[in-house]
């Protein structure tokens, strides 16, 4: 069995979540922000989590806007990259999808343990990823993605926002 195989089995295991975003929606509802470096470039990394159109369901927003674009205003900012999900909360995981303005399209289950929302997105047969979303003690809000290579978990990109 291929690692990338392996990783999907696992995933698709996850043990019952005992938290809930519903229960606890003040972890990540908001809107964050900070500056970033995005594959090398220095850029502003902007997220945005908020309820979805149904109580099970949460939603977030992720831009990535150029920093050296010189704009006077976020709008005339260059965007450099955005994807949206939306998760659905049900009896053991969220599950959901992760769309991008690169063209991809994933499907992704989640999981919330002590305060981390773990999501894990793609297929086995093309790209896997995962992204963890912690809540820090002084109030920024942590987010880590990594993607899986042959070498395993890579991460590609760290970023600790400030609320909005």
């Amino acid at each position: 069995m291929t690692l990338r195989a392996t990783t999907m089995a696992i995933i698709l295991s996850l043990t019952p979540i005992s938290l809930t975003l519903a229960s606890h929606p003040l972890f990540f509802i908001g809107q964050w922000t900070s500056s970033c470096e995005f594959f090398g470039a220095p850029a502003q990394c902007e997220l945005e989590w908020r309820p979805g159109l149904h109580q099970r369901l949460v939603e977030m927003q992720f831009t990535v806007l150029d920093s050296t674009a010189g704009a006077s205003s976020e709008a005339e900012a260059n965007l450099m990259f955005q994807g949206r999900s939306v998760l659905k909360q049900e009896e053991d995981a969220f599950r959901g999808f992760w769309q991008a303005s690169n063209g991809d399209i994933h499907p992704l289950v989640a999981g919330l343990e002590s305060g981390t929302l773990t999501s894990y997105w793609g297929e086995a047969s093309t790209e896997l990823g995962r992204s963890s979303y912690r809540l820090l003690d002084d109030g920024r809000l942590q987010v880590k993605d990594w993607v899986l290579t042959d070498e395993g978990w890579e991460l590609f990109l760290e970023v600790e926002y400030q609320p909005r």
